[in-house]
């Protein structure tokens, strides 16, 4: 059932858990210590006390000095606060014969009567024990009922002429155990009201980098890696090398992902340039025949003004088909014209209309000032079409960056806009013909874009957010 808790509970619990066994196993054992501390103490008292008894009770017992010895044994009693441990709640003194002396309760234990003997006095269990004993200042000690008796030899010339005999109550004893555990108990209760939100701030706070790795783990598998973020611990310690080898497992999740999608995308982007090619070439063997019987039509037949009206109508939508047709057919012809920085600055000037009709910012950077050994024509074709697109995008009065850079071995073109973003699912199929962010009319510019770089073995990024657009293209230049 633990196995079904979170790892963030069941820690601070179990680190309750041990502050309160700890806690309860310190209270008793002090409670315990103090038990037999009591006993041990309880039992150095008697033998100091006894020992000042006996000695003052010689001379009593030899001379029979009876009042003498009745103030003797209630001196304790009578100095020692009541309920105290070390007070005795009974003293008796018995003679060589085990009679009674004298005693301080001389009711239940009048003088001359045995000791073993009468209802109050009639104690078998430990008159044997007790009475026997005959070591000099050696107190015999024996618990019976609710009282602990310790008895003593009242020696003179070695001969045993009396005992002395204590009796305490246990519930004195008992009294000041409960009162130190109650005191335990207070101050274990205040101890852990500090010790148990520490316990679970401290558990908690352990916990929180495994749960928050764990949560992270969780989403492996059910969301796409580049959509996973987590903020997990860092550290040297176990935890913190296993948050970063859990980061670069993620890192190359996401990179196997993005590859994943590029290749996706380059295959159906590939399959689809085969098919419209295909289907451009199929279009074009019967288009232009239909342009040359035309064109004979127009030269050598003998027509009427509607027919020749109608004519001219056909032409122009048929040529209208072919231009369109030819745009498909990007690999048709890549003109082998060197590319030059003026060819870069004539885009510049083609689009100033445009831009100067929105009232559109164009920070234009033209950092290339050598030839490029790179068709001219494409990469006019491709920049126009990416600036003609930021130009639509932004806003009116908005602003478009152009950057064209010369490395030592690639040439690279960014062009941003701060207009309109493209969504997460645009994003998906921005370079397919037709269904793509282009927006010059036929959906064309961007998969021709792609197209011209791709077969210069070249890359195109496009990043979007609100605000800032970016379209990134890196091309090889071969020495």
């Amino acid at each position: 059932m633990l196995r079904n808790i979170s790892f963030s509970t069941i820690v601070p619990l179990r680190v309750s858990v041990l502050i309160v066994a700890s806690a309860v196993i310190v209270t008793l054992s002090l409670s315990f210590k103090t038990y037999v501390d009591l006993r041990r103490d309880l039992l150095l008292n008697v033998y100091s006390l006894g020992n000042i008894l006996i000695s003052t009770l010689i001379p009593d017992l030899q001379h029979d000095e009876v009042w003498h010895a009745f103030e003797t044994i209630n001196w304790p009693i009578k100095n020692i606060p009541k309920g105290n441990i070390w007070a005795p709640a009974l003293v008796v003194v018995l003679d060589a014969d085990h009679r009674v002396f004298v005693s301080t309760d001389p009711k239940k234990y009048p003088m001359l009567a045995r000791f073993d003997h009468g209802p109050n006095m009639s104690i078998p269990a430990i008159s044997a024990s007790l009475l026997s004993n005959t070591s000099p200042f050696e107190f015999a000690g024996h618990e019976f009922g609710d009282s602990i008796y310790y008895a003593a030899p009242i020696i003179s010339d070695s001969v045993r002429i009396g005992t002395l005999l204590l009796v305490y109550r246990k519930q004195d004893l008992w009294r000041r155990i409960e009162s130190s555990l109650i005191i335990g108990v207070i101050i274990t209760f205040l101890i852990l009201i500090i010790l148990i939100p520490l316990g679970w701030y401290w558990g908690r706070r352990f916990a929180k980098p495994l749960a928050d790795l764990a949560a992270c783990l969780g989403h492996v598998g059910h969301v796409p890696p580049d959509q996973i973020s987590c903020e997990l611990y860092e550290g040297q310690d176990e935890i913190g090398r296993l948050a970063a080898q859990f980061k670069k497992m993620l890192e190359v999740l996401q990179e196997s992902e993005a590859l994943k999608q590029h290749l996706v995308v380059s295959e159906r982007l590939t399959a689809i340039g085969r098919l419209s090619a295909g289907i451009a070439h199929e279009i074009n063997n019967p288009l232009g025949g239909m342009l040359n019987a035309i064109s004979t039509l127009k030269r050598h037949g003998h027509v009427d003004p509607l027919t020749e009206r109608t004519i001219a109508l056909l032409e122009r939508g048929l040529l209208q088909i072919k231009d369109a047709i030819s745009v498909l057919l990007v690999e048709s012809r890549i003109e082998p014209r060197s590319l030059t920085w003026k060819d870069l600055d004539d885009v510049h000037v083609l689009v100033a209309p445009e831009v100067a009709k929105k009232q559109i910012r164009l920070d234009w950077q033209n950092r290339v000032q050598d030839n490029l050994p790179l068709p001219a024509t494409p990469i006019r074709q491709v920049l126009i079409n990416l600036l003609l697109n930021a130009i639509r995008a932004a806003d009116l009065g908005g602003q478009i960056r152009c950057i064209l850079l010369l490395n030592q071995d690639t040439f690279t073109i960014t062009v941003e806009n701060d207009g309109q973003y493209i969504e997460a699912e645009q994003m998906k199929h921005i370079f397919e013909p037709f269904v793509g962010y282009d927006q010059a009319g036929h959906g064309l510019g961007l998969w021709v874009t792609y197209q011209v770089i791709t077969q210069l073995h070249g890359e195109i990024q496009v990043s979007s957010i609100p605000g800032h657009t970016s379209f990134y293209i890196v091309l090889p230049i071969e020495s």
